[in-house]
């Protein structure tokens, strides 16, 4: 575990947010009860989702309710517990007047600080056109 002054927290606090929101790949940033903390842009233009419709609140009420799987939720409550971090869940994605696309998951705890909160950094993969492909050559 890393120990770090209160200054040093506040400047590795930043400098996760700044990675979050320039990520290439889609990333969340949750807290242990798994509000969105931050997102990156990619996220946002990826999913069509808004900040201010996204920050603060729970991940299972974003859009229309798609992300609020209770397997999902199951997952990611055992990586906060810290049993294990999730490298790969793959799940539909059905969102309202859009086509299903096929995303994975991964999810890992993030331990930066003592006493800090705990966050998770889940990034998502859309492999809709590569599960296509795989069927396509069976």
């Amino acid at each position: 575990m890393n120990l770090l002054a209160s200054n040093d927290l506040d400047a590795a606090t930043s400098l996760m947010l700044a990675l979050v929101d320039s990520s290439r790949t889609p990333l969340l940033l949750l807290d242990g009860d798994l509000h969105v903390v931050a997102a990156s842009a990619s996220f946002y233009s990826g999913f069509e989702a808004n900040p201010l419709h996204t920050l603060g609140r729970l991940l299972s009420e974003l859009g229309s309710g798609e992300w609020g799987r209770p397997q999902l939720g199951a997952v990611l409550k055992a990586a906060v517990s810290g049993l294990e971090d999730i490298q790969t869940y793959e799940m539909d994605l059905t969102r309202r007047h859009r086509e299903t696309r096929t995303v994975v998951l991964t999810v890992h705890k993030l331990e930066y600080g003592v006493g800090e909160q705990v966050r998770l950094m889940v990034t998502i993969a859309d492999v809709t056109e590569a599960r296509a492909a795989e069927l396509f050559k069976k």
